[in-house]
């Protein structure tokens, strides 16, 4: 993540110079001056410069404390990975499969998460331990089959490596035929030296976002207000239908949301499905705040103005 956060955090003056760079690059090369001339095309030897604002930082709200971070770092995980989080759910019942030879370091996670899920007021319990001969994806599916019931809160997996085709139809066991809450871990990753606390922390944070407990918050000044997020993914071998996401904030300060899936085979599928989410969301929204949201924000990728006329 730190080679590739050296190419996506670049700096503005940074990009500003690379971008005057490319600029000369092309006025100097007459291929490319060709190019720009077929189309008609002039380019300016200097960027527009315009006036622009500077936001502050928001202020990030755990349960005991608020802190600030620095924009122009837009990182704020050092600040807050220790602090406790608004809410927390413990992990109670939960299982760890991992292949023979990773059993060492299965150890060492349980126990590094067990360390820092303290601060964030999490309470993790020990995990049924699942030892497998090998690591093919069949030994994984049958231990997830054997094991996995609706009163599990995760299951996890330590994986050798990150082979889409393994990791594909071990996730749809668990969303489909086992539906289970689950993270996946690369053996690699736990493995880093001096690593294994700062990745069990980042794990341990999304382990309680995914058990339900909220993490921080930001001001919002509004407190009848509803995000709505949508967003569609098409099935890859059945092109008749798609899969519609949707998900809506149902308290004050937006950390808690309803979640629904809808198929899509048609217009009408949308807008009726759509119509049911919506109807579903404020419903649940009027039951916990007493009210309706005053302002409704709605967030969509993958879907077209047409489809929500």
């Amino acid at each position: 993540m730190k080679e590739m956060s050296s190419y996506t955090h670049v700096g503005p003056n940074e990009r500003f110079q690379q971008l005057n760079e490319f600029l000369n690059d092309i006025q100097k090369r007459e291929e490319g001056r060709k190019e720009l001339s077929k189309w008609q095309i002039n380019l300016d030897k200097e960027l527009v410069q315009l006036t622009g604002r500077t936001m502050k930082a928001e202020s990030i709200i755990y349960k005991d404390r608020t802190i600030k971070y620095d924009p122009l770092e837009a990182d704020r995980s050092r600040d807050g990975r220790s602090l406790a989080h608004l809410s927390a759910k413990n992990l109670d019942k939960w299982i760890l499969i991992y292949s023979q030879r990773h059993s060492q370091i299965a150890y060492s996670f349980v126990d590094s998460l067990n360390k820092v899920c303290t601060s964030f007021g999490m309470r993790v319990d020990f995990s049924e331990m699942i030892e497998l001969p090998n690591d093919r994806s069949k030994t994984f599916i049958r231990a997830i089959e054997n094991k996995a019931n609706p009163q599990l809160d995760l299951v996890c997996c330590i994986l050798t490596n990150n082979r889409k085709d393994r990791y594909d139809a071990i996730k749809k066991v668990l969303y489909v035929d086992c539906p289970v809450p689950s993270r996946m871990l690369l053996s690699k990753t736990l493995q880093k030296p001096g690593q294994l606390m700062s990745v069990a922390t980042k794990v341990g944070i999304e382990i309680n976002a995914k058990l339900g407990g909220e993490i921080w918050a930001v001001q919002i000044p509004s407190k009848t207000l509803m995000f709505i997020g949508i967003d569609t993914n098409r099935d890859s071998q059945s092109r008749s239908s798609q899969m519609v996401g949707f998900v809506a904030s149902i308290n004050p300060t937006c950390t808690r949301y309803y979640p629904r899936v809808i198929e899509q085979r048609s217009t009408n599928d949308f807008i009726s499905g759509l119509k049911s989410c919506m109807q579903n969301a404020l419903q649940k929204y009027h039951h916990i705040n007493g009210v309706l949201p005053a302002k409704i924000i709605v967030y969509r990728d993958g879907v077209n103005d047409l489809q929500l006329l």
